[in-house]
């Protein structure tokens, strides 16, 4: 009898969300505005970024990992902390600098007096648009 519980709750509850965004999420991204010359390519539990189309740019691969709007990027130089929100075909990073902490929210930051959004400068926010 315990057992047709668990099996009810799981079907009433659905499929892990992490598990619905790692599917979403694999494709290629093109970078938007000032980042329109990156490209991410996520392919299983892989993530491939590209900057511009010079040789000597090369590919950076790296392990990624995403949970409750939380993304882990494991690169050669440490581990990138940062936040997601995957919108259709629009997909919006906000990244810590590699072994810093995980950005607090993946909201802007509020506008200044003077009418400009002022990041913390451990912080990058990309926005990306499906391509494939």
């Amino acid at each position: 009898m315990i057992v047709v519980p668990a099996i009810l709750a799981v079907v009433l509850l659905g499929a892990d969300p992490a598990a619905d965004d790692h599917a979403a999420i694999q494709g290629i991204w093109r970078g938007t505005g000032r980042h329109e010359r990156f490209t991410l390519i996520f392919c299983g539990d892989v993530l491939i970024g590209t900057v511009g189309n010079h040789p000597a740019n090369g590919n950076k691969e790296s392990g990624f990992h995403l949970a409750n709007g939380e993304i882990d990027i494991e690169r050669s130089d440490g581990l990138q902390l940062g936040r997601y929100l995957l919108e259709g075909d629009k997909l919006t990073l906000l990244l810590a600098n590699v072994e810093q902490p995980r950005p607090v929210t993946i909201d802007p930051p509020p506008r200044q007096p003077d009418g400009k959004f002022h990041p913390p400068l451990n912080e990058r926010r990309y926005v990306f648009t499906r391509t494939r």
